[in-house]
């Protein structure tokens, strides 16, 4: 277990471990207070991160590594 446990919330750093943004590192800006539905039909809780070079992208909480 990590010595210190960072929430998740705006301001923190965090990397996407899942496509299509995979490896990306970004900031979160904001947690979307509604459930998020996918193309893939998946219906998640998401966040909005900045991505450099990508600017605002919406990723689901499951796909987050926080990075502190």
């Amino acid at each position: 277990l990590p010595d210190e446990v960072i929430p998740l919330k705006a301001g923190v750093r965090v990397r996407v471990v899942q496509p299509p943004y995979a490896g990306e590192v970004g900031v979160v800006q904001k947690i979307l207070s509604n459930v998020v539905s996918y193309p893939s039909g998946v219906r998640a809780r998401s966040v909005a991160v900045e991505i450099d070079g990508v600017g605002t992208a919406t990723v689901p909480l499951e796909n987050l590594e926080i990075l502190g």
